[in-house]
C-alpha cells in the first residue's frame, strides 16, 4: 500500500502528465482547425470542438488566439525535425546517399502529415499567419538549405568540387521542388501522385548529383 506521502509525491506528476496531454492534443486540433477552415475561421471554439476539450481548457492553457497558433506551429516543427533525424541521421551515410534520404523523407512526411502541409499553406496565405511563421520557422528553414547545401558539395566529385554559392544554388532548388510536391499534396488527388513525385525527385537529384545513380529508398513515416 502507498504511503500518504507517495501518493502526495505522485499527485503533480500525474497532474502534469495529464496537462501535457491535454496540451499535445490541444496543439493537433489547432493544426486540424487551421488545415481545414483556414486561419481566420479558427477561433478558441473550434479548437475546442476539435479536440473534444472544453473551452475552458483551451483558456486554461493559452491566453488566446495568437498564443495558441505560436505554440501549434512550434509543435509542428518539433515533429517535423524529430521524424528528420530519426530518418535522415539514423546512421553514418555517403553524402548522396543522405541526400537521398532527405528527399524520401520529405515526401513520406507529406504522406503521412497531409494536415500539417495544409496548415502552413494556411498561414502562408495569410498576412498574420506570414509574420508567424517567419518569427518561428525562417531559420530552420534556412538551416535546412544549410545542411542540403553542406551534402551537395560533399557528394561533389573530388576532380570537380563545387563552389558554396553553387551548393547553395542547388539546396534551393531541391528545397522548392519539395515545396511543389508539398502544395500537390496539400491540393489533393488528382494533383498528387506519389510514385510519380518519387521518381521525379530521383531524376533532380541524380541532375544535382551525377554521382547517384539508384532511386529514392522508400521510407514509412508513422504517426504517433
Amino acid at each position: 500500500m502507498s504511503s500518504r506521502a507517495d501518493t502526495a509525491e505522485g499527485r503533480p506528476d500525474r497532474r502534469r502528465s495529464r496537462s501535457a496531454a491535454s496540451r499535445a492534443i490541444l496543439l493537433e486540433a489547432t493544426i486540424a482547425s487551421i488545415a481545414e477552415r483556414g486561419l481566420e475561421a479558427t477561433t478558441l471554439a473550434t479548437v475546442s470542438e476539435h479536440a473534444g476539450l472544453s473551452r475552458g481548457l483551451v483558456a486554461f492553457h493559452f491566453a488566446g488566439k495568437e498564443p495558441l497558433i505560436r505554440a501549434a506551429l512550434d509543435h509542428a516543427n518539433e515533429v517535423y525535425d524529430r521524424s528528420w533525424v530519426h530518418h535522415v541521421h539514423v546512421t553514418p551515410l555517403p553524402a548522396a546517399e543522405r541526400l537521398a534520404r532527405a528527399l524520401a523523407h520529405d515526401l513520406a512526411f507529406a504522406e503521412a502529415f497531409p494536415d500539417y502541409l495544409s496548415f502552413w499553406y494556411a498561414l502562408w496565405g495569410a498576412a498574420r499567419g506570414k509574420s508567424l511563421y517567419r518569427e518561428a520557422t525562417l531559420r530552420l528553414d534556412s538551416r535546412y538549405v544549410s545542411e542540403l547545401a553542406s551534402l551537395i558539395a560533399a557528394a561533389a566529385p573530388p576532380d570537380a568540387p563545387l563552389s558554396p554559392a553553387v551548393a547553395t544554388a542547388r539546396a534551393e532548388a531541391l528545397s522548392a521542388m519539395i515545396y511543389g510536391f508539398w502544395l500537390d499534396v496539400h491540393l489533393g488527388p488528382p494533383r498528387h501522385d506519389a510514385a510519380a513525385a518519387r521518381q521525379a525527385a530521383a531524376e533532380a537529384l541524380r541532375l544535382h548529383v551525377p554521382g547517384y545513380q539508384g532511386p529514392l529508398p522508400l521510407l514509412r513515416i508513422e504517426r504517433r
